[in-house]
């Protein structure tokens, strides 16, 4: 069954990637009425629930930012796995960079320490936005370079940054926030986070 919820959400995120690539070519009027209707089922939503999961692009078209942003924020804490993985990437897509924040947790190593100290933030700049592949490229601005790529996976963010052996792992935890881990050829294991808001 798990098996079956998993391909079932991948298959729709692509459905929902592809709608909403199409649909926000151009921004659309949504009155307030019919986006609060809309808005109150996706926060209801469960994780396969297939019409509020194709709901949810024309919220991400509103032609108003900030209904956008709240559209981007329910979503970021929907239980619909699809839902939030459109809106992690609707949201870094939106950032002109993205700005990894190292942050200091128990059980560090000198080593570690120091190196938060000297990089409060690691900044990378976007290049290019590719929706269908959910990907956001750090380097070169006519695709996603695989060698410098931020991608989208479910509730997952993966950077690869090839100069300096750059590799994290963030994950979307349930209040809307996003952390991780990064290594590099200088230090592993560094606590990371992503502001989304």
């Amino acid at each position: 069954m798990t098996k079956h919820r998993i391909l079932l959400s991948v298959l729709l995120l692509g459905a929902l990637t592809s709608q909403s690539t199409m649909a926000c070519d151009s921004l659309v009027d949504i009155p307030k009425s019919q986006f609060k209707e809309i808005a109150n089922q996706i926060k209801n939503a469960d994780e396969l629930d297939l019409d509020a999961i194709f709901q949810y692009s024309k919220l991400l078209c509103a032609d108003n930012p900030m209904l956008r942003d709240y559209a981007r924020r329910i979503g970021l804490k929907s239980k619909n796995l699809p839902i939030r993985s459109h809106a992690l990437y609707a949201s870094l897509a939106e950032m002109e960079n993205i700005v990894l924040k190292t942050y200091k947790t128990r059980g560090l190593s000198a080593e570690q320490l120091k190196y938060i100290d000297q990089h409060p933030t690691i900044v990378y700049s976007i290049r290019y936005r590719d929706a269908k592949h959910a990907c956001l490229s750090l380097y070169g601005s006519e695709k996603c370079n695989p060698d410098y790529v931020a991608k989208v996976q479910g509730s997952k963010v993966l950077i690869k940054y090839a100069s300096g052996s750059v590799n994290a792992a963030l994950e979307l935890g349930d209040d809307g926030t996003l952390t991780g881990e990064l290594n590099n050829n200088k230090v592993k294991r560094i606590p990371v986070t992503i502001d989304l808001q």
